[in-house]
């Protein structure tokens, strides 16, 4: 795994957009520790088969939330947004992760999203490479 310390120039814009949430209390048991890395392995597939090379930023940010309907009750969410990928990767994310996670994934509504409302980075593709933080100062590459 390569090693970057240099900052990366992330994406965020303003705005009001869909968020996919993950209910990550429901999560098969294999998957509650570990769900980011299918998150990243789905992009990295996407991005090498569409030849994406422009800039893209995922970000998160967990909560209790009450909006998943299988679960009336309260449970913990991952909520993921994008800033630069086309409309359909988000709905395409959706449908990749519904398979394995057994359907506790989707879409929500939109949001007004403001970057100090939580939001940290999750990954960021630049020059077709996925990166994760690896820290507050480092990248890796995925």
């Amino acid at each position: 795994m390569s090693e970057d310390s240099s900052p990366k120039q992330l994406v965020w814009r303003k705005r009001v957009v869909p968020a996919l949430e993950i209910r990550i209390d429901e999560l098969p048991d294999e998957y509650r520790s570990n769900w980011q890395t299918s998150i990243r392995s789905f992009l990295a597939h996407w991005v090498n088969e569409n030849a994406f090379s422009q800039r893209a930023t995922l970000w998160h940010r967990g909560s209790m939330s009450a909006n998943y309907v299988p679960n009336a009750g309260f449970g913990w969410s991952e909520f993921i947004i994008e800033f630069g990928l086309p409309g359909n990767v988000l709905e395409s994310l959706e449908k990749y992760l519904s398979t394995i996670f057994g359907g506790r994934v989707r879409v929500s509504g939109e949001v007004e999203v403001r970057r100090d409302a939580g939001w940290a980075p999750f990954c960021h593709i630049e020059e077709t490479g996925i990166w994760r933080p690896e820290d507050a100062y480092k990248w890796c590459l995925v």
